[in-house]
């Protein structure tokens, strides 16, 4: 279990056991964003080709998606860096995310999160033919020149279905895709489309990654899109 410097663990003592750990944690994760991250992110998490990592619009990102450390985790772990997604080593990952909870505060998000919700699969059917249909056509408006009429990826820009989209992707929140889409995409204008459509290019995702159709439409709320598991 990892210790978060800010006490996210069960229990004070193994927090406070754990403290000095955390802090060489945060100070390793700190030097590796240096490294990977920085170019992308930002010197100080302010952003720049990447979405911020803290402040006013990191917070509200956060709050929006009921982000966690542990989905903070799982999130950079499948998909960054985001030319060699999961190329460091999991303690390397875990120091990164380390050092962004203790630089964004996010563990407060954590305490007001509230109780999970149960959890669904996406095998299960969680969108509908109709949703799917209306996703298609987005996609097809917005989304087909970088990554392709079969979803395969042209060029730099990644496959969105797939093996390799699955290793990416695969036993995440399908929250995490959702808020991943609306803070980067379309590039430079992440957001733009809102988030009942961009519920709905999600909803063509799964499609094309042979997840079937159900009877009611995938939620584009963050505590519904979070109760579902992408597998």
């Amino acid at each position: 279990m990892l210790c978060w410097s800010v006490g996210v663990c069960s229990g004070a003592g193994a927090a406070q056991d754990g403290a000095t750990d955390t802090a060489s944690q945060v100070q390793q994760g700190a030097a590796i964003y240096g490294r990977q991250c920085a170019v992308c992110h930002g010197d100080t998490l302010q952003g720049g080709a990447g979405p911020a990592l803290k402040g006013i619009a990191f917070d509200a990102l956060a709050a929006k998606e009921h982000l966690t450390a542990s989905s903070l985790l799982d999130v950079i772990t499948r998909t960054m860096p985001i030319t060699a997604p999961g190329s460091l080593k999991q303690e390397e990952y875990a120091a990164v995310a380390s050092y962004l909870v203790q630089q964004s505060g996010l563990p407060a998000i954590d305490a007001v999160a509230g109780p999970a919700a149960a959890l669904r699969t996406a095998s299960q059917g969680v969108y509908t033919d109709a949703q799917r249909a209306q996703g298609q056509a987005l996609y097809s408006d917005n989304c087909i020149q970088c990554h392709g009429g079969e979803l395969d990826g042209v060029e730099d820009a990644p496959p969105l279905a797939g093996k390799l989209f699955i290793s990416k992707w695969g036993a995440l929140p399908v929250g995490s895709l959702h808020a991943f889409i609306d803070a980067s995409m379309p590039p430079g204008n992440g957001g733009a489309l809102g988030a009942v459509p961009e519920a709905a290019v999600v909803a063509y995702i799964l499609f094309k990654n042979h997840f079937p159709a159900g009877s009611t439409p995938l939620p584009a709320d963050p505590a519904g899109l979070n109760s579902i598991v992408l597998k």
